[in-house]
């Protein structure tokens, strides 16, 4: 699908969900879970046509462990030296710093706490990989 098109059905999704509607939603495009992040439902993993987990996805986002995040701020290089004091695996990019987390969501808001406190802008926080892949990949391999 276009983007105007995967924009629209999203609203409408969210416009049934407002409704109270039930919706099965079937997706390869795994990042696309993310968009119902705080939206409350159950997401299921298939593997060879087989239904090897069922959670809610907010218990499978808490998952989110060992990725990097890249924090997109203005002063980079205060930001690297401020969370290497920290204890924070930090690496330099061109638009911010990318920092390794062990629990994306724990840490992920307390470095944004210790970034916006020292006076450092932060304008983007996305993790450099996807988490919702991850996760899949690990689920399946335990499946073997």
């Amino acid at each position: 699908m276009d983007i105007p098109t995967v924009l629209s059905l999203r609203d409408k999704i969210f416009e049934m969900l407002e409704e109270g509607k039930t919706i099965l939603f079937s997706t390869h495009i795994l990042s696309e879970l993310q968009n119902f992040e705080g939206i409350r439902c159950r997401v299921g993993i298939m593997k060879e046509g087989k239904l090897i987990l069922e959670e809610r996805l907010e218990n499978l986002l808490n998952r989110i462990s060992n990725i990097e995040v890249l924090f997109k701020v203005d002063k980079k290089q205060q930001a690297r030296e401020l969370l290497k004091k920290f204890g924070y695996p930090v690496k330099m990019e061109s638009t911010g710093v990318a920092v390794r987390v062990s629990n994306y969501n724990e840490e992920t808001p307390a470095i944004m706490k210790i970034l916006l406190t020292q006076g450092i802008n932060v304008y983007e926080v996305k993790p450099k990989e996807t988490p919702i892949e991850k996760i899949f990949t690990e689920i399946t391999k335990r499946s073997e």
